[in-house]
């Protein structure tokens, strides 16, 4: 941390994790279905993806989080918390191999 202070980092304890993130589901899920839309299924969409960015932020940061919260949690996700992880590990190594290709091409360019 560079001395940044956010809601999620006064307490760092599970319980007090997992409560703000209950309040931050139930908020995001108010919020929502307080606006009257005209496309109910795109709504739903939105609601679904602000839900999703959730869970994928608990899981990037489950150190902070019970084990049975994570498997409660879980349980509304449409994939498996391994596959998310699975799939942050491949966007990193995507993202490494995407550099050495640039680099591969500079190096190539200084030799001819």
């Amino acid at each position: 941390m560079k001395g940044h202070q956010t809601i999620l980092t006064l307490d760092t304890s599970c319980v007090q994790e997992e409560k703000i993130v209950n309040k931050l589901l139930h908020f995001v899920h108010k919020i929502t279905d307080s606006y009257p839309a005209e496309n109910d299924s795109f709504k739903n969409f939105v609601l679904s993806n602000c839900f999703q960015l959730i869970y994928s932020s608990i899981i990037a940061s489950k150190e902070y989080f019970s084990q049975e919260y994570l498997e409660r949690i879980e349980k509304y996700s449409p994939v498996s918390y391994l596959f998310l992880e699975k799939m942050n590990r491949n966007r990193f190594d995507n993202e490494d191999i995407k550099i050495q290709k640039k680099y591969l091409k500079i190096l190539d360019e200084m030799i001819r």
